[in-house]
């Protein structure tokens, strides 16, 4: 479970913080579904469920706030 709560953490933080595109953002989550998959057979609808909500939300978040007038 450590192990996946820290590959989650990562993934948000650096969804958060680091320079990227939606589509390397999309790909990042990817991946990590497929590393939680692999710890954790037949649980990819958990991360459907649960952590790709949270990941999308970030990453629409950072959009939003990357083309509204007042970050300009």
């Amino acid at each position: 479970m450590l192990r996946l709560r820290l590959r989650a953490d990562l993934t948000a933080y650096r969804l958060r913080f680091l320079p990227m595109s939606r589509a390397q953002s999309l790909t990042l989550i990817e991946r990590t579904r497929n590393e939680i998959v692999e710890l954790f057979p037949g649980k990819g609808d958990v991360f459907d469920l649960v952590l790709r909500p949270r990941f999308l939300r970030i990453v629409n978040e950072r959009s939003a706030a990357a083309t509204s007038p007042s970050s300009r």
